[in-house]
């Protein structure tokens, strides 16, 4: 074991020096003055994971950068198959919003597009897996390509899927969202986070974005992860998805979304909580009641910022919101593989509950009595984790740093 660590070790060392020859040969290109644009593609195998919108933004405005959106297909089992249709719903995400993507497969010919075609210097990821291989994964594309990693979710729980994959070891650059983050890679990471950017995490510059709350009812958002097993094993569905679903339809004095995690339907059927007719039935009937929605998609900042209370065991979910202020009930998993450092001083601020009857009590303090204690602490934990400059700026001062030595 301890000869197989060194021997990553050095393949780690040799690569980063790859990198490193590079970059160099690039900002010699660029100190040489020659007229190129520095060509930046945003790899999507999946919209509802989709986190980089700033970052894109950001780089579109300069014109020494060209920056485009490439959309390409995940691979499926055919169960998945059966709850997800991805690449034809990624691709829609984009038309719908008139955000330009380039389409990664060709219908014509039945094929899919290789990202060397459109001779990247730098290939975004948003999530270190489903990459078809020898096509869009990491070892492929880095022969030719610089590459950076924007985590799609807020790490902050226990797995070390989260830093520790030989993908996070190999990726150029890995922007992370905080110090504590930064600090917890540098003990974890073979690499000792070598290849760590602080940059904080560019979805929630969404919340700069000014939004009208309505003030008709309140709006409760119900976020049900899919981890039942594993080394995560997050999800609470069992004890509360059915309950949850007829609390809402005896409560029409309450707005109600159903966001749930992209993969749960798949998870209820595979680990036989729900048939997949059943499991449609309960999605549809979300969808279906006059006084609730069923969101799917990847941009939910806002919806966040529309709502009053988030009801969640999603992960990240737990990171994302507390900009929004509002608060947020935790249903608890005793056996889940638990929080990190960044995790525990975040749901510190929570309503945790282990029971049903507990999320009942806790929805009826804080949305009809209006009693949120916890309101100061969520505050001051805000304060203290997440960075106030703008990630994408953060993230597009680093890379023109590194190879124009310029912003601007």
């Amino acid at each position: 074991m301890k000869l197989k660590k060194t021997a990553q070790f050095f393949i780690v060392r040799i690569i980063r020096i790859a990198d490193a020859l590079r970059i160099f040969a690039i900002k010699t290109f660029v100190t040489l003055g020659v007229k190129r644009k520095f060509r930046i593609l945003f790899l999507v195998n999946d919209n509802t994971k989709w986190n980089a919108q700033s970052v894109f933004e950001v780089f579109r405005k300069d014109p020494r950068f060209d920056a485009r959106i490439f959309v390409c297909r995940q691979e499926q089992s055919e169960s998945e198959k059966k709850t997800r249709n991805g690449y034809a719903e990624d691709c829609a995400f984009f038309r719908k919003r008139n955000i330009p993507f380039i389409p990664g497969y060709d219908e014509s010919i039945k094929k899919d597009i290789p990202v060397s075609s459109y001779s990247p210097d730098l290939v975004f990821y948003i999530q270190p897996w489903g990459w078809t291989r020898k096509l869009y994964d990491l070892t492929t594309i880095r022969k030719k390509s610089l590459t950076a990693y924007i985590p799609y979710s807020l790490p902050i729980c226990n797995d070390p899927n989260d830093n520790q994959l030989t993908f996070h070891q190999l990726i150029t650059f890995f922007y992370v969202p905080s110090a504590i983050s930064l600090k917890l890679n540098q003990k974890e990471m073979l690499n000792k986070g070598k290849n760590c950017v602080v940059s904080g995490y560019p979805k929630l510059d969404d919340y700069a974005k000014p939004v009208q709350k309505t003030k008709n009812q309140p709006k409760i958002l119900y976020a049900p992860h899919h981890s039942f097993s594993g080394r995560l094993r997050f999800a609470t569905f069992r004890w509360n998805g059915r309950e949850m679903l007829e609390y809402a339809r005896r409560h029409s004095e309450i707005s109600w979304v159903f966001k749930p995690h992209p993969r749960l339907k798949y998870e209820l059927v595979e680990q036989k909580i729900m048939t997949l007719e059943e499991a449609n039935d309960y999605y549809d009937s979300w969808a279906s009641m006059d006084n609730s929605e069923f969101y799917n998609s990847g941009d939910y900042i806002r919806l966040f910022q529309e709502s009053d209370l988030l009801i969640t065991d999603c992960i990240s979910f737990l990171g994302e919101y507390l900009p929004s202020g509002n608060p947020v009930i935790l249903l608890e998993n005793t056996e889940s593989a638990g929080y990190n450092e960044l995790g525990k001083e975040i749901i510190s601020s929570y309503y945790s509950c282990k029971a049903w009857n507990e999320v009942e009590m806790a929805i009826e303090r804080i949305v009809i009595k209006k009693q949120d204690p916890l309101n100061e602490i969520r505050n001051n934990t805000l304060d203290r984790v997440y960075l106030k400059k703008s990630s994408s700026k953060m993230i597009y001062e680093h890379i023109v740093n590194t190879f124009f030595n310029r912003i601007g």
